[in-house]
């Protein structure tokens, strides 16, 4: 487990941190990519799968005008990254999830003839927005994560749905936000993540929740949805609290949480923060490694005030960066 500190932040001068557990990537505030940790299968793309331990030079030229989630996206050992207004892929690739159209693993960013606005990744399988809005998705989709009406791999970028405006995606599933503020769904459902009240998969896209949404996350097999009035709701697996309901039973239904004034959510594996409109910074669900920041090891079955003052916070599968 990587955790960057603060002081980190400061001598890197970076917008932001994406952090998988066993390796990091930092994007400069002039653009600059630099990587860290374990790169098995050449998801840095250095042309190598040498393990870096000091931060790297990878590229330049990052888009640093808007967040760092949606210009870098990382699965379980590949990465997707928005350059120049351009899609690029590196890393393990052996079920389609970089797009080019082939099984062949990379070790170098390779440029594909997309031009995007923002990324997702899963853990074997990967997205991308178009400009007008339509979603592409390429990968492995053994449960339907790709919402294609089959459970066949793609090899190659191929349009899944129109008008979205964000896409999420968790371990063998898939949430899409569209632009009337609907979320759709599709994948693997067994602990309710996808919240249509059932526990049965999805191999197309179905919709989930009707309007007024406007931020959706997913977890390992959990989601979170704010709406417009500030509202939050969640659904799917909930063992260590990570719905933040006050109990381990998971939800097959979208649940509202919370009425509080939220203004941005953020999902780890098996845990969840929210920041409300006056910064404060809450979290719950997993927390044996002390990921949620409450001076315990316990995990927390309702949402526990963690710091205030906050602006933005990152969290992958075991911690957090704010």
């Amino acid at each position: 487990m990587l955790l960057l500190s603060s002081s980190l932040f400061a001598t890197v001068n970076m917008t932001g941190v994406i952090d998988k557990g066993n390796h990091s990537f930092i994007i400069k505030s002039n653009g600059s990519l630099y990587a860290v940790g374990e790169n098995t299968e050449g998801y840095m793309g250095t042309g190598t799968t040498s393990t870096r331990n000091t931060y790297s030079y990878i590229l330049s030229s990052v888009n640093t005008s808007i967040s760092p989630n949606a210009v870098l996206a990382t699965g379980y050992t590949h990465s997707l990254l928005l350059k120049s207004g351009q899609l690029w892929g590196t890393g393990y690739n052996g079920t389609g999830q970089l797009g080019i159209n082939d099984d062949a693993n990379r070790s170098v960013w390779t440029t594909m003839p997309e031009a995007v606005v923002t990324l997702a990744a899963g853990t074997y399988h990967g997205f991308a927005i178009k400009n007008d809005g339509t979603l592409l998705a390429t990968g492995y989709n053994g449960v339907g994560q790709l919402g294609t009406s089959s459970n066949t791999n793609i090899f190659a970028w191929t349009t899944v749905l129109t008008t979205t405006n964000a896409v999420v995606a968790g371990d063998g599933f898939s949430l899409a936000l569209r632009n009337d503020g609907s979320v759709w769904a599709t994948g693997y459902n067994a602990n309710g993540q996808l919240g249509n009240g059932t526990s049965s998969n999805s191999l197309s896209w179905i919709q989930v929740i009707t309007q007024d949404v406007v931020q959706i996350m997913a977890g390992h097999s959990h989601s979170l949805a704010l709406k417009s009035d500030g509202t939050l709701w969640t659904t799917g697996y909930n063992a260590n609290g990570q719905l933040g309901l006050g109990d381990i039973t998971d939800r097959y239904s979208w649940t509202k949480v919370l009425t509080a004034s939220v203004s941005s959510l953020m999902a780890g594996d098996h845990f969840s923060f929210f920041i409300t409109t006056t910064g404060d910074l809450w979290g719950t669900g997993q927390n044996l490694d002390g990921q949620l920041g409450i001076n315990s090891s316990q995990d927390a079955l309702l949402w526990k005030l963690i710091t205030g003052n906050v602006q933005s916070v990152g969290a992958q599968a075991l911690n957090i960066v704010i």
